[in-house]
């Protein structure tokens, strides 16, 4: 996984007390990669989970970023995983 950035726009694009949010690139396969946000803990990692968003959301919306109407909090479960110490990734 590396971080992805460019001049105007650095990889670390969020952050509060307890997580920072990158964006990130991996190998899928030879030629594919996939793109995708990382929510790196502050504090001791206690897991790593790959998040996958119901299909109506963005990544903005998962990670509370973003407001959605009619969105619970609690159901941006990659930030409140990430702010249980979990580091969590999924894809744009």
């Amino acid at each position: 996984m590396e971080y992805v950035a460019a001049t105007d726009q650095p990889a670390l694009i969020a952050q509060t007390d307890l997580y920072k949010v990158y964006t990130v690139r991996w190998p899928v396969l030879p030629g594919v990669d996939g793109e995708g946000l990382l929510l790196e803990p502050t504090g001791k990692i206690k897991a790593c989970v790959v998040a996958i968003p119901d299909a109506d959301w963005t990544p903005e919306v998962l990670v509370g970023l973003k407001k959605e109407p009619g969105l619970n909090p609690a159901s941006q479960f990659a930030r409140v995983l990430a702010e249980q110490g979990c580091r969590s990734s999924f894809r744009l």
